[in-house]
């Protein structure tokens, strides 16, 4: 029987799908919140660059209000969506995000948003 490796946080559900579909998952359970918080920023990352390989797999520059409609890409920023509350629960910031959405706004407001598009390639320096 060959061995998948993932290596990975994974969604509570999954062991007890995998073994309902015939395989043998391999897991442990992690309880420290120090622990789940350092896979969960991980997880982040791993769903952020699943969405960006959704987009690049798309024509990027397509003015159609239909882009936006695309499952898949719904799909991914659902997931990010998910792995982010479940870090401010973990992190027990829940009782913090008026803090947190203050600081969005001081940084949106120092160093603006991303609506204009700008894309950076360098900065020659004094």
């Amino acid at each position: 029987m060959p061995i998948k490796t993932y290596n990975k946080l994974v969604r509570d559900k999954i062991p007890k799908i995998i073994e309902k579909d015939g395989s043998v998952p391999i897991f442990k359970k992690i309880d420290n919140n120090k622990d789940i918080a350092k896979l969960l920023s991980r997880k982040l990352l791993e769903e952020s660059q699943e969405l960006n390989e959704r987009m690049n797999d798309l024509e990027i520059l397509q003015e159609d209000p239909e882009y936006f409609n695309d499952k898949e890409v719904m799909k991914e920023i659902a997931d990010i969506m998910e792995v982010y509350e479940e870090l401010i629960f973990t992190l027990s910031l829940s009782g913090n995000l008026d803090k947190i959405s203050k600081q969005r706004k001081l940084k949106a407001d120092s160093k603006g948003r991303f609506k204009e598009g700008y894309y950076l390639y360098s900065v020659h320096e004094k």
